[in-house]
């Protein structure tokens, strides 16, 4: 990613634990306090989109094969830095091309916290967002082996 500002990444980790293939499509949903200078950007199992888009081609559906794990669906942060608030923005998954269906709506509080790191267990697939939480009074963002303070 090319840009001068801070990254902040939030990498989710899902797994099919069907015995079929599932098909999921995303929007994001920014809160109301959300700084409009603010660029956020997603990478999907297919591409990385470009900066705020809020919701995925309905044409790419990204495909995940039973009792399969992706770990390349991303959520990143940019040019996030001189403004102090907390709010939360949401990714929600769907089952359906036209976003009706909702499967999930995974939680991200961007602006400080003590808790960052969540397994949400559903019917069809188990969503973990990672990181590990900070306990220090420092905010920490922590993928694979990555690491932002």
């Amino acid at each position: 990613m090319d840009t001068n500002g801070i990254i902040d990444t939030v990498k989710l980790t899902i797994t099919n634990n069907t015995a079929a293939e599932v098909s999921l499509y995303w929007t994001l949903d920014l809160g109301k306090n959300f700084p409009s200078q603010w660029r956020t950007q997603i990478c999907d199992f297919n591409l990385c989109y470009d900066y705020n888009v809020r919701q995925q081609s309905p044409n790419k559906p990204n495909k995940l094969a039973a009792g399969a794990t992706n770990k390349t669906f991303s959520f990143y942060l940019t040019d996030s830095f001189n403004y102090e608030f907390i709010d939360t923005v949401y990714i929600v998954l769907y089952t359906d091309k036209t976003f009706k269906d909702t499967l999930q709506v995974i939680p991200i509080l961007i602006g400080g916290c003590n808790v960052m790191s969540h397994t949400f267990n559903v019917s069809l697939n188990e969503v973990v967002l990672q990181p590990n939480p900070s306990f220090d009074g420092s905010f920490e963002i922590r993928g694979d082996n990555d690491f932002d303070r």
